[in-house]
């Protein structure tokens, strides 16, 4: 996420071609914001691993719609499979809000809510794992790897994978997976890339979402920072 009134979907960068000077950024390697490939070592390989683990098991944790169809769920579990027809399955809203539906798989899902809203291989937001890739890097290691890993460096590392982010949700601490999960859930519902002219006059005086970085101040340019 990124300070600015640039909507994800419109964001490209702009930097100027060839080797950026003292006072500019090379926008090129931002662009659309997306996670860096991170080189990792292999205790944050296995973490990332379990965290990978994790999310697909919360992700398939399904419930019924019920029989009034106004979104509520009898509640269910992949220890205990729903007892209803594929076409009435739907998601447990993790906050408390309105189901996700109709049921997809969880790739399905992650697939449907693409850096930008831009359906390519290079925009996914749960990007895919690449056994073409060095070892080092994480890309090469586990499906949505660079996401996972720019999520557990921002929250240090926890090597009991317990965070308290997002802060509402998560405030006496929650499982990763489960802010990973919340994070797709609301980028379904939200849809972030289409964040329209006028809600970006709308919140000109506070923060839209938007894919990329925020310039860096000169502060932060002379001190060598990001």
């Amino acid at each position: 996420k990124a300070r600015g009134r640039r909507a994800e979907a419109g964001h490209d960068g702009d930097g100027a071609e060839g080797a950026p000077s003292d006072d500019e950024v090379d926008w090129s390697k931002w662009r659309y914001g997306r996670s860096d490939d991170y080189v990792v070592r292999s205790d944050e390989v296995s973490l990332i691993k379990e965290l990978a683990s994790r999310v697909l098991k919360r992700a398939d944790e399904k419930a019924c719609r019920d029989g009034g169809g106004d979104g509520t769920t009898a509640a269910a579990t992949s220890a205990a499979p729903p007892s209803c027809p594929e076409s009435d399955l739907v998601f447990p809203s993790l906050s408390g809000g309105a189901p996700v539906a109709p049921y997809r798989t969880f790739l399905e899902r992650a697939d449907s809510v693409p850096w930008g809203g831009l359906p390519a291989e290079s925009n996914r937001w749960y990007p895919r794992r690449n056994p073409r890739h060095s070892p080092a890097k994480i890309s090469s290691h586990v499906d949505g790897g660079r996401l996972m890993s720019a999520y557990l460096k921002i929250m240090k590392w926890p090597s009991d994978l317990h965070a308290r982010f997002p802060f509402r949700l998560c405030r006496d601490g929650c499982g990763s997976e489960v802010s990973l999960l919340h994070t797709l859930e609301w980028r379904e519902k939200y849809m972030p890339w289409c964040v329209s002219e006028g809600g970006v006059r709308f919140n000109r005086a506070g923060f839209v979402y938007a894919s990329g970085h925020s310039r860096p101040g000169r502060g932060q340019r002379a001190g060598g920072g990001a």
